[in-house]
């Protein structure tokens, strides 16, 4: 056996004994000399003192590049947030505004007919009736299709309410009403002291109303063809024509990447309208994609039983949603 000795530290005075006496053994770093034999310890502190000024600047950074990847991503996230929002608005305002039309009855034949004060004259078959917002605009463009126009406008104030101008409120989100001043009919809804919220004119929708099948006169029909488009705001239209160029892509000649953005961008609806003196129906169309090549805009519709030639379409600014639905005429 190997005779084990143990190296001991010189006498300490009594202020550095004191202080080496408060050195607990998790403080010190035994290293074991087997050949020798020897013990001998080295307090921690002295191995290690902090930070090097190379790691603090790595550290520094890591923490820079993370703290900018976040500010980043905010405003995409914002953006993000506003078109869930408005998303969630329009489900909301498709399931209002075809509650409104299936319970006031507005697919009645009353709505396919001529305003007073003459004496009313059905409009006749092959057509469609568009009324509510923005698509009543359709019937006074330069070049007006025979296939729509507006509904009895006498019937229809019985039923909303279709003031004139900025008086009129019955086809935008309940949610978004808000009066100028307090109606009669409805209390006000904050205190005297703090005023009344202005009216905001936000989510919005107009319909479409057709008998089903098309060709059907409106005083016979039983069913009726309901497309309610909603729209972020009361905006502008365009009508566009398009030339096929391809089994499935159709183009705009002489177009800017600012109309394309605004009336045909991808995931969004355009009315493809009736052709002169065709009785054909006028048919929503689902851009399922557009880009931008030279002076031309070219266009790809989901729907693939497109194959007309040339197409007159009309695009609308801020349009959310086109929902159609076929319902009994009560």
């Amino acid at each position: 056996m190997h005779a084990t000795s143990v190296w001991a530290p010189p006498a300490l005075c009594p202020a550095k004994a004191s202080s080496a006496s408060r050195l607990t053994r998790a403080s010190l770093v035994c290293c074991r000399t087997r050949q020798a034999g020897l013990v001998s310890t080295i307090p921690r502190a002295v191995l290690r003192q902090g930070f090097s000024l190379l790691e603090v600047l790595v550290a520094c950074g890591i923490l820079v590049v993370g703290l900018a990847g976040i500010a980043a991503i905010l405003p995409a996230a914002g953006s993000r947030l506003s078109e869930a929002t408005l998303c969630d608005r329009a489900s909301a305002a498709v399931g209002v505004a075809m509650s409104d039309v299936v319970v006031r009855n507005v697919a009645s034949s009353k709505l396919f007919f001529t305003n007073p004060p003459a004496v009313p004259v059905a409009i006749g078959s092959n057509i469609a009736v568009v009324l509510g917002e923005v698509l009543p605009q359709i019937t006074t463009l330069p070049s007006p299709p025979t296939g729509l126009q507006q509904g009895n406008s006498l019937f229809l104030s019985g039923l909303f309410d279709t003031g004139t101008g900025d008086m009129r409120r019955g086809f935008f989100l309940e949610d978004e009403v808000q009066y100028e001043s307090p109606p009669q009919d409805i209390p006000t809804r904050l205190p005297a002291s703090q005023g009344v919220k202005p009216f905001n004119r936000g989510v919005c929708w107009g319909a479409m109303v057709s008998p089903h099948p098309w060709g059907t006169s409106p005083a016979s029909m039983t069913k009726a063809r309901i497309a309610i488009a909603v729209f972020k705001k009361s905006g502008a239209i365009k009508q566009i024509p398009l030339t096929k160029t391809d089994s499935s892509i159709y183009k705009m000649t002489a177009a800017d990447e600012s109309t394309r953005k605004t009336f045909l961008k991808g995931c969004s609806w355009v009315l493809s309208l009736p052709a002169a003196g065709t009785t054909t129906a006028p048919q929503w169309l689902e851009i399922n994609s557009s880009w931008q090549s030279g002076a031309n805009v070219f266009i790809i519709f989901r729907e693939s039983t497109v194959n007309s030639p040339t197409l007159s379409v009309v695009g609308f600014d801020g349009l959310l949603s086109v929902t159609e639905q076929i319902i009994a005429i009560q």
